[in-house]
């Protein structure tokens, strides 16, 4: 055959492997190897074919004869291990999600999901390397960036700290690399992190400050992307799956940032038998985490729960090591508490009274336990806000409606915390669990109570009224 394109072998590569009825990544690179494989682990035990294997392979097991040259072009393109072969992981790269029936294979790479996303994503080139350097390194923009950014966010004195040190070793390797201190051998900088601390502390809300300091330090461009993704999205219900998804991920964080919250839920089922495929997503991970300089490949930020995150580390030999900064988010106090509710009220256009104000803070200590608190953190504030609005309506309800000025109407009252508390701290079906069923409350408030409606006619009727008196900007309704 004369010279073939690289789009032009793909095509043909897939359409000799479509024939041999491969419907699945793993079932074609079986069909390649000309083996039959039992399951994804098989697959995966496969030596990495270099050019001149793998167009031996193609000729003898699929009858399609490849030019040398557009081969190599294939290997370079998926090689993802930077070793010149074409493993299991890049052979599944190099063909796309999905049924091996995509057209123009090579020009398309895995589609993203929908999920979270940063607003500001745009497509990132395969080269990660920064394309200029950043102009906060200068000066002090950095740490005034940074210190603006930590002024509105309560407690988290540990984190705080720790992203100062990060910062001040930031600068000190570039200072280095100015001055051609470092040998051309040293290792490529890792930014990989772990987030760990209980329910509620911020670990969500500090995770999606990381990328915007990430792209003032010049380690990432502007806009890339930030994708929050969880075991869900990670691992799928067969075997060849959860390559799938996984890639899909890793490819739509692109050069920005991947955040895995409830990472710990990927080595959950790692002690057990059977098919343990949160491990494999895991594999897949710490391959693109060893990813050369330069290579396309996302920071990643892994967090959860204390106990269950060193489990997640030491269910992996290597995974330890990949981690370059780990952040411990301490539990909030009493009166840190009481902060991020007057915070919570505040965004629904409602404020606490002086003397509720004056009286939260021992009311947290007081009528919360400290199993209560330490499960709860920031999502207990949120859920004593919500249930105190309930009772502010149905105040002013039994009050009467039309005697209730602007004030009366978006005031919380500390008989309506006190009456908050109590029912959430009652037996039974007790509304605070169910507060401290959600992930990062701090950031994400639970799914509130129906405060305008479903309660009565009486409540919908007050958050109507507030609306008409222009006295609940931002409060959920």
């Amino acid at each position: 055959m004369g010279s073939q394109n690289k789009e032009g072998a793909l095509e043909q590569l897939a359409a000799a492997l479509r024939q041999k009825g491969a419907d699945s990544h793993v079932k074609a690179w079986a069909v390649l190897n000309a083996k039959r494989m039992a399951s994804e682990k098989d697959a995966l035990a496969q030596e990495p074919l270099d050019p001149k294997s793998m167009q031996a392979k193609v000729s003898k097991n699929l009858g399609v004869k490849l030019d040398i040259a557009s081969v190599e072009k294939i290997v370079l393109q998926a090689d993802g291990d930077g070793d010149g072969k074409l493993g299991f992981d890049s052979f599944v790269r190099i063909l796309g999600q999905g049924p091996l029936g995509v057209r123009n294979l090579a020009a398309q790479r895995p589609s993203s999901r929908a999920g979270k996303v940063h607003p500001n994503n745009k497509q990132v080139r395969e080269d990660c390397s920064p394309t200029a350097k950043s102009p906060y390194l200068e000066g002090d923009g950095l740490e005034s960036f940074l210190e603006k950014e930590l002024s509105s966010v309560i407690g988290l004195e540990n984190v705080k700290a720790r992203l100062r040190i990060f910062i001040q070793n930031l600068r000190v390797d570039q200072r280095r690399r100015q001055l051609g201190l470092l040998p051309p051998t040293a290792p490529a900088d890792s930014y990989d992190m772990v987030f760990h601390g209980n329910p509620g502390t911020g670990k969500t809300s500090i995770a999606r400050l990381i990328p915007r300091l990430l792209e003032r330090l010049g380690i990432i461009r502007p806009g890339a992307p930030f994708v929050e993704t969880s075991r869900q999205d990670l691992v799928g219900p067969f075997i060849g799956s959860t390559e799938e998804r996984t890639l899909r991920k890793i490819e739509e964080a692109g050069c920005g940032v991947l955040f895995v919250d409830e990472a710990y839920t990927l080595t959950a089922d790692s002690s057990g038998g059977g098919r343990d495929f949160g491990m494999r997503a895991l594999e897949v991970i710490m391959q693109r985490m060893t990813a050369p300089p330069g290579a396309a490949r996302p920071v990643f930020i892994f967090a959860g729960y204390p106990d269950k995150m060193a489990a997640f580390l030491a269910a992996n030999p290597g995974m330890a090591r990949r981690i370059a900064y780990a952040f411990h988010f301490d539990d909030y106090d009493p009166a840190q508490l009481a902060q991020i509710a007057a915070r919570r009220a505040a965004d629904r256009g409602l404020s606490l009274s002086p003397a509720a104000s004056a009286a939260l803070p021992a009311l947290f200590a007081r009528r919360f336990p400290d199993r209560a608190r330490r499960l709860g953190n920031g999502g207990l504030s949120a859920r004593l806000i919500s249930e105190a609005v309930q009772r502010l309506n149905s105040r002013l309800a039994r009050e009467g409606l039309s005697a209730a000025t602007p004030a009366a109407l978006c005031t919380l009252e500390l008989e309506d915390l006190e009456s908050a508390a109590t029912g959430m701290a009652a037996g039974g079906d007790n509304p605070l669990c169910e507060g401290m069923a959600g992930g990062d409350g701090s950031d994400q408030e639970p799914s509130p109570s129906p405060d305008g409606g479903g309660g009565g006619g009486g409540q919908g009727r007050i958050i109507r009224h507030r609306r008409r008196l222009g006295e609940e900007e931002g409060e959920e309704g």
